[in-house]
């Protein structure tokens, strides 16, 4: 038997519940195929055990397994600065033959790259496809490329009277290049739920109850675009701001178009009656919102996702979602095309919820729990 342990972050009541048997808490989503699954790993030979008992790495006499695998978020909420980070590695590292950093943050471009001389490998749930970008100087400063992106092109350092708001990130040095790969994305992550309540009761079956709902062209909304952006972040939510401002100054007056923030049970009654929705960038590419736009039969319209590698990959152009430009001046002409193309909108929206299904059958199980595998054995 393989075991493993995973230390991962969970609500202070839970803690002492070193074993338990489902993820608490709202980060541990990106855990939810691991647990979901765990019958059919430990098939293949796959004993995986959750900690959260930040403690038990410094004392003498705990033992861990052989492969042990820490959830970046475990020791960001319990590490006060790089310093604590990286003497907590080299304690661990002692204790175990082979360390593993899940790197689970939204975005391609924030990174711990400082970890990777004390780890045995490094697990990003997206990457970007240039990994050139990671080793210049404008990544420390600007370390989400869109960001990056806009602020070249409408200087939101002058817009906003901000110079940086960005952490100093590491630079990732080539000759650890090897270590880095992907892990899962949020495609993965537990979608069966419309409430907290409903989550609850769901993190104690392992059936599969995701409510699809078929797509259909005679939908009455045309367009969902119903999120918001936080006016504390500027510099993050300059595309959402931007785009939420577009669609509000072209649509204003358009009964099919749904514009703006709503309560979690009506957006998603929305997206059931939506033709397509509308998800830009936020702290990351990959959002939620994409993914419950496949359950809800909708086409998914969303910046272009060509610089982001990522697994499942599940952003096809034209097929499974229909990119927009990064360029502001485009949208106007984009968005004429596209909603007015109900034919491309009905395939996209069945493309899109098609290969997403696929990730809950038989076959995709088994690629999940073999790259699960892969991980471990360091293939």
């Amino acid at each position: 038997m393989l075991n493993v342990d995973i230390f991962i972050p969970t609500l202070t009541p839970f803690r002492k519940y070193q074993n338990y048997s489902f993820p608490t808490y709202k980060w541990n989503s990106y855990w939810f195929p691991v647990w979901y699954y765990k019958k059919e790993l430990k098939n293949m030979g796959i004993n995986v055990r959750f900690l959260h008992d930040f403690g038990r790495i410094f004392r003498k006499k705990t033992n861990f397994s052989k492969i042990v695998g820490i959830d970046c978020k475990f020791l960001g909420t319990m590490v006060r600065n790089k310093e604590e980070l990286l003497s907590t590695l080299k304690v661990l590292k002692k204790k175990t033959d082979y360390l593993i950093w899940f790197d689970n943050t939204a975005s391609t471009g924030t990174t711990r790259f400082e970890v990777l001389p004390y780890v045995d490998r490094y697990l990003k749930r997206s990457i970007l496809k240039d990994r050139t970008f990671y080793t210049k100087n404008s990544f420390k400063k600007e370390s989400r490329i869109y960001i990056n992106f806009y602020n070249k092109e409408y200087n939101l350092d002058k817009l906003y009277n901000k110079k940086n708001e960005f952490l100093n990130y590491t630079s990732l040095d080539p000759k650890y290049n090897h270590k880095v790969s992907l892990s899962w994305n949020l495609a993965l992550t537990d979608y069966r739920f419309t409430n907290s309540f409903d989550r609850f009761l769901y993190g104690f079956t392992r059936k599969n109850e995701m409510n699809f709902c078929k797509p259909s062209i005679n939908r009455k909304i045309l367009l969902s675009a119903n999120f918001s952006y936080k006016i504390t972040k500027p510099k993050y939510y300059f595309q959402r701001h931007a785009l939420l401002k577009f669609l509000k100054e072209k649509y204003k007056s358009n009964q099919k178009i749904s514009i703006g923030k709503m309560p979690k049970k009506d957006y998603l009654i929305n997206l059931r009656k939506s033709k397509s929705i509308c998800s830009p960038f936020g702290w990351g590419e990959i959002c939620f919102r994409d993914f419950e736009a496949f359950i809800a039969g909708a086409a998914l319209i969303k910046p272009d996702m060509d610089h982001v590698e990522t697994w499942p990959n599940l952003y096809k152009k034209q097929d499974t979602y229909i990119p927009i430009s990064w360029k502001i001046e485009n949208w106007d002409n984009e968005f004429n095309e596209i909603l007015a193309n109900k034919t491309l909108l009905y395939e996209v929206a069945k493309n899109g919820q098609n290969i997403y299904k696929r990730l809950w059958t038989k076959e995709g199980k088994k690629a999940f729990c073999e790259r699960f595998y892969d991980f471990l054995t360091f293939k």
